[in-house]
């Protein structure tokens, strides 16, 4: 059941987005599902980095060597921070040319930029706590991880639409 959670607090975040994006006008949402397509790659990659490090800790912990666990949670940390600033530093470099080889062009390319732009450079946010919820799996607790991505997702679907549309002091991202 924990895992269900977290599966349905991720796509819930995803339909607010898209909702709101959606109301944005059809630029912003085209642009988005670019970002989208190559965002759930990563995704993908990250989930993967997440499962092999919660199966090398629980060996670990499983033959009673909780001094290699630690040490082991401490490397894959610094492995998925290693990997992300070397991913989001090409991304940044070679977004124009990836997204025009994909066939953006015109006004959607500066759109997808911008999008991921942001995305590359807040995707630490993303894949450390995904390491650390594989070490706490490995430790037997996959409730504090499904409760975070829960609280994350709440909180995500709260901001979307007031960072998408504005409200008071804070402007629309146009």
């Amino acid at each position: 059941l924990p895992t269900i959670g977290l599966i349905v607090a991720g796509i819930g975040g995803q339909i607010v987005a898209s909702i709101g994006l959606t109301l944005w006008g059809l630029i912003p949402y085209v642009g988005w599902l670019f970002g989208w397509l190559l965002l759930m790659a990563g995704y993908g990659f990250a989930l993967g980095l997440m499962i092999g490090t919660s199966v090398v800790i629980a060996r670990r912990l499983g033959a009673g060597d909780r001094a290699d666990a630690d040490r082991l949670s401490t490397h894959a940390i610094f492995l998925g921070l290693g990997i992300v600033v070397i991913v989001s530093g090409l991304g940044l470099a070679t977004q124009s040319a990836l997204f025009s080889a994909l066939g953006a062009s015109g006004e959607l390319l500066p759109v997808i930029e911008r999008y991921m732009r942001i995305w590359y450079l807040s995707a630490v946010v993303l894949v450390v706590p995904m390491m650390v919820n594989g070490i706490l799996r490995a430790h037997g607790d996959a409730r504090t991880p499904r409760d975070v991505m829960i609280l994350v997702a709440v909180v995500n679907g709260l901001l979307d639409p007031l960072l998408i549309f504005g409200w008071g002091p804070i402007p629309a991202m146009h």
